[in-house]
């Protein structure tokens, strides 16, 4: 089984989410997860496998991960938006690389974090 340390070193978007997710909530944070791809299904006439439909079906601009502190009321929650680290360094960004404006937006009104690891994660929300 793939360790949490290994998945955070160079995963993909889904890998870097089910570790982040899990490291949360090992550290006691409340974790929904907004940005989850769809299912996908088997065509009955040819047997591949697609997604009835692209993406999350989530409003466009919500974050992947909506976090709270347990007893931190209200203003406990916090927007984490996932890109994975290495976007970042080919697009020669800094975190927020291939945002959408939407997204851009929340990140700049302070309601979205964009994190790349946990670690980023949980200094954010230490902060919070």
């Amino acid at each position: 089984m793939t360790s949490l340390r290994q998945l955070t070193r160079n995963p993909n978007e889904s890998q870097l989410q089910a570790a982040i997710v899990q490291g949360l909530r090992m550290a006691g944070y409340v974790v929904i997860e907004t940005g989850r791809p769809q299912r996908q299904v088997r065509c009955v006439s040819c047997g591949t496998f697609f997604s009835p439909r692209s993406g999350t079906q989530n409003s466009v601009g919500c974050p992947d991960l909506l976090v709270a502190r347990p007893g931190a009321g209200f203003r406990g929650w916090m927007g984490l938006e996932l890109k994975v680290p290495a976007i970042h360094t080919l697009l020669g960004n800094a975190p927020g690389g291939r945002l959408r404006p939407e997204q851009r937006v929340l990140r700049d009104m302070g309601l979205v974090t964009i994190i790349t690891s946990l670690d980023e994660a949980l200094s954010a929300l230490e902060a919070c």
